[in-house]
C-alpha cells in the first residue's frame, strides 16, 4: 500500500479493480491534464480550485484506476461525519461513476462517517434517470428535491447579440443603459492590489445584508482565484468603475468546456442606486460571446426561496436576463451508518430552523 493512500477494491471482477483516497497530490498536474477531458468536468472537481472556494473544509481525492490509467476522478470535501461532492465524481463511463460512488460510500463507511452527499454534474434527462435506477440497484441512498438540489439559469449565446439585449427584461435593458449614461465601464481586473479592492467590497457588502461570509479571509481567496484564473486560463475577473475610475463591483466568471460559469459578484453597498452587476453581467454576456462561448450560467437558481427574501430577490435579478432553467437529479443521501446519519440530519434540521428564524428576524427588524 503507497504511503498517504487508502486503497479499496469495491467488488471482485469490478469494472473498477482499483480506488485511492489521498489527502495530498503529488503529482497534480499529472492528474488534472487526465480528468480535464472528462464529460461533465467542471472547476467543481478541479483540486486547485476547490481548495480555493472551499477554505473551511477538508478535501479527500479519490481516484479510480483500471489498468493503470485514471478513469474517474472526485474531490469529496470532509466535515465533522460528513463527506459531500459537488458536481462529480467525473469519469470515462456512466459505470466508472457508479463504481466510484460505491467505492467511496464503502471507504467513508469503514472511517465511521455518517452520510454521504452527492450532487451529480450531469443535468437531468433519461440518461440520469438511468443512472439513477441503476445505481441504486448497486447501492442504496434517498433523494430529495428541496434547496440543497443544484439548478441554474443558463443563457444560449447563440443569438445575435442585438437579439440577447432585446430579450433582456424591460427593467434589465433600462439599468443597462443607465449605468453607461451615468459612465460606468467594464473592464478586466488583473491586479492584485485591485482584486483586494473587490474583496473589500465583497466583505462589506455581506456584513450590510448581515449574511455570514463564506470566507475566513476574503482577500486571500480572490488572490488565490486571480492567481487561478491567470495561470490556468481558467476565466476573468471583471471590475466595474464610475466616471471617476473607482472599483464599485464586479464579476468573478470561470470557462469550462463551452460554457463561461459565474462564481463571485459584489456590489459597493454605498452604491445602491446604481446598476453595477446589469452592466456587469451585460459585458460578461458580450465578452463570452466574443471569445466563442455557447452558454453563460449563471450561477444557481434557489427554487424554494421564500418571496421577499434575498434569495429570492436574486434569483428575479436572474430571470431578467431572459435564461432557460436547467435542472440537476436530486442530491443523494447515503446512510453509512446509525447514529451520525441522524445526527448529521438533525444537525441539519437545526441549522434551516436557525436560518429561518434569522430571516424572520431582519424581516421584523425592517418592519419596526
Amino acid at each position: 500500500m503507497t504511503r498517504g493512500f487508502i486503497i479499496y477494491a469495491p467488488i471482485k471482477n469490478s469494472p473498477l479493480p482499483e480506488a485511492r483516497f489521498s489527502y495530498s497530490l503529488d503529482e497534480k498536474e499529472k492528474l488534472i491534464a487526465a480528468v480535464e477531458g472528462f464529460e461533465f468536468f467542471t472547476a467543481n472537481q478541479h483540486p486547485v480550485w476547490s481548495e480555493i472556494a472551499n477554505p473551511r473544509a477538508r478535501p479527500c481525492y479519490f481516484t479510480g484506476y483500471r489498468d493503470g490509467k485514471i478513469v474517474s476522478f472526485a474531490i469529496i470535501l470532509e466535515k465533522f461525519k460528513h463527506a459531500r461532492i459537488f458536481f462529480g465524481p467525473v469519469a470515462t463511463t456512466d459505470d466508472d461513476l457508479m463504481e466510484s460512488i460505491a467505492a467511496i460510500a464503502g471507504n467513508y463507511r469503514k472511517k465511521g462517517f455518517g452520510i454521504l452527499t452527492v450532487q451529480l454534474g450531469i443535468t437531468s434527462g433519461q440518461r440520469t434517470e438511468q443512472l439513477e435506477y441503476r445505481l441504486f440497484n448497486r447501492i442504496k441512498f434517498q433523494q430529495k428535491f428541496d434547496a440543497a438540489t443544484w439548478s441554474s439559469i443558463t443563457l444560449d449565446l447563440n443569438e445575435e447579440e442585438s437579439k440577447l439585449f432585446s430579450n433582456l427584461s424591460e427593467n434589465h435593458r433600462r439599468s443597462v443603459r443607465k449605468a453607461e449614461k451615468a459612465e460606468l465601464t467594464v473592464r478586466e481586473i488583473d491586479d492584485l492590489e485591485l482584486m483586494k479592492q473587490f474583496a473589500g467590497i465583497y466583505d462589506r457588502m455581506y456584513e450590510t445584508r448581515r449574511i455570514k461570509k463564506p470566507f475566513d479571509d476574503t482577500s486571500k481567496t480572490f488572490s488565490n482565484a486571480l492567481s487561478f484564473v491567470r495561470d490556468f486560463k481558467k476565466g476573468v475577473v471583471l471590475g466595474v468603475f464610475d466616471a471617476g475610475n473607482a472599483l464599485i463591483g464586479g464579476v468573478l466568471l470561470l470557462y469550462e468546456k463551452n460554457t463561461v460559469f459565474y462564481q463571485y459578484g459584489a456590489t459597493d453597498p454605498e452604491k445602491k442606486n446604481v446598476p453595477i452587476l446589469h452592466l456587469a453581467f451585460w459585458k460578461a454576456i458580450q465578452l463570452a460571446k466574443q471569445k466563442g462561448f455557447r452558454y453563460f450560467d449563471f450561477g444557481g437558481y434557489n427554487h424554494f426561496a421564500a418571496p421577499g427574501d434575498q434569495v429570492s430577490q436574486i434569483n428575479r435579478f436572474k430571470d431578467g436576463f431572459n435564461g432557460r432553467c436547467v435542472f440537476y437529479p436530486k442530491l443523494m443521501y447515503f446512510n453509512l451508518g446509525f447514529p451520525h446519519y441522524q445526527i448529521i440530519s438533525a444537525a441539519h434540521f437545526l441549522y434551516k430552523l436557525k436560518n429561518q428564524a434569522a430571516e424572520i428576524f431582519k424581516k421584523k427588524q425592517k418592519a419596526g
